[in-house]
């Protein structure tokens, strides 16, 4: 946790070194922390969703122009209309739920699993 990390990064600070060993030591610890922090970071950023206000306002007003045309346009029959304007936001729901699904890396079904990475860890520890 936050709280946990900070903790340790006060406790690498407060420590202060006698020999050249443990200064070369505490200069590598953070180094390290360092570079965890920034990769934690970034790992936190690319989380957040990749579709921005502006990109969802412009997806919805053009789909509800898309379906007011459709539901403008004449048809020689009510049923065959019906079954388009059914099928055309059918198909447009399921391009919203594609983009919500993938927007989000690391939450909901489709997320990227922490697995790979700990195997990677493992591996690199041993």
């Amino acid at each position: 946790t936050k709280k946990e990390l900070e903790d340790l990064h006060s406790f690498i600070v407060r420590f202060a070194p006698t020999t050249y060993g443990q200064l070369a030591d505490r200069q590598e610890m953070l180094r390290l922390f360092s570079e965890y922090r920034e990769l934690r970071r970034d790992r936190l950023e690319s989380a957040e969703p990749s579709l921005d206000k502006t990109m969802w306002i412009s997806l919805v007003a053009s789909s509800l122009i898309f379906m007011l045309f459709s539901c403008l346009h004449p048809m020689g029959s009510l049923r065959v209309n019906v079954t388009l304007i059914v099928m055309l936001s059918s198909s447009i729901s399921f391009v919203f739920y594609i983009l919500v699904m993938y927007s989000r890396a690391f939450v909901g079904s489709a997320a990227i699993s922490a697995e790979p990475f700990i195997m990677l860890l493992d591996y690199h520890m041993k």
